[in-house]
């Protein structure tokens, strides 16, 4: 197997984002990893029990950062499934708190 020059690598690397992307199951896969990384958090949430107070910031800063750059891989590389994504997990969210409010509209 021949060595891939930079633009070859970015090409197959733009497709395998667009393939995961293609999916309902690879978006959402993709959305809970980006969700993980604490992207939509602050970096001054609790830390993980492994890690020392004094290093939280950077700890944590740092999976941030990881999100960030996946984050902003999947809105270049395919920003109509970025934004399909966005979407769908917006609709989960409202379909999540759908019982609960159908539950205290009962209890009123």
């Amino acid at each position: 197997m021949a060595k891939l020059n930079k633009k070859e690598a970015l090409e197959r690397w733009i497709a395998d984002v667009r393939g995961v992307m293609a999916t309902e199951g690879g978006r959402r896969v993709m959305r809970e990893i980006i969700g993980r990384t604490g992207l939509f958090e602050s970096i001054f949430r609790q830390p993980s029990p492994l890690v020392r107070p004094e290093e939280r910031l950077v700890f944590n800063g740092a999976w941030r950062d990881f999100g960030q750059w996946l984050h902003d891989e999947v809105a270049k590389c395919h920003p109509a499934a970025y934004d399909l994504m966005n979407n769908e997990a917006r609709l989960a969210k409202q379909m999540e708190g759908e019982p609960e409010k159908k539950e205290a509209e009962a209890d009123e």
